[in-house]
């Protein structure tokens, strides 16, 4: 029944091709997966009886279940503090566009350490100016100066709806720097979270339109 559910649960994704990784944490991939826990605690519930009553000492099922609860929280509390770290730049990231009044078109951001994705910008673009006319992307490449959008994009509406570009028709391009960039380890440290107004300093490059 344990491996019915686990099949049934995990057989949409394989089918379509999709994935997700344990360990991704900046990243909630995972949040239409919930059914695979259900065959997971049976298995480990299972498991833990059967420990219990096969083994005299029972100190051997309590560290077993200690193993499993402390690693279950450190992977959760790891996922969360990255989702809050995300959601506290993308917060502050619109504050500071905004304040830079960026040219409709295209926008490279050149930064080394990426907390959000790229397909995010174009959304944090709409909310900081109201409209769908920007098409962003973060690169480590200092010498990369174009954005190539497929043609099949722009012709066809439900892509552009989908990439938040509707109102997309300038071809400008602004390039943009983040300064004051820390590492993961680093916005830890440092405790980002409260002081995120010091890091990820927006500067306008260049505008050519």
């Amino acid at each position: 029944l344990i491996f019915l559910i686990f099949c049934a649960s995990v057989a949409p994704y394989c089918l379509l091709g999709r994935y997700t990784d344990l360990f991704y944490f900046s990243e909630y991939t995972g949040r239409h997966a919930y059914l695979v826990s259900i065959s997971f605690g049976l298995f480990f519930a299972i498991l833990f009886k059967n420990i219990a009553k096969n083994y005299f000492n029972k100190k051997y099922m309590y560290i077993f279940m200690s193993i499993l609860v402390i690693q279950n929280l450190l992977i959760l509390s790891i996922g969360q503090y990255s989702k809050i770290e995300s959601a506290i730049f993308k917060q502050d990231f619109v504050k500071k566009i905004k304040k830079l009044n960026i040219q409709e078109g295209k926008v490279l951001i050149i930064n080394k350490s990426i907390i959000i994705d790229s397909h995010e910008i174009n959304y944090l673009f709409y909310k900081a100016y109201g409209k769908a006319a920007w098409n962003g992307e973060f690169t480590k490449n200092e010498k990369k100066k174009d954005i190539k959008i497929e043609k099949k994009i722009l012709n066809n509406q439900k892509y552009k709806t989908y990439r938040i570009i509707d109102d997309y028709k300038n071809d400008c391009i602004s390039i943009l720097k983040t300064k004051n960039e820390l590492s993961r380890a680093d916005r830890f440290k440092k405790l980002y979270i409260l002081n995120y107004k010091k890091y990820y300093l927006l500067e306008l490059l260049e505008s050519n339109c």
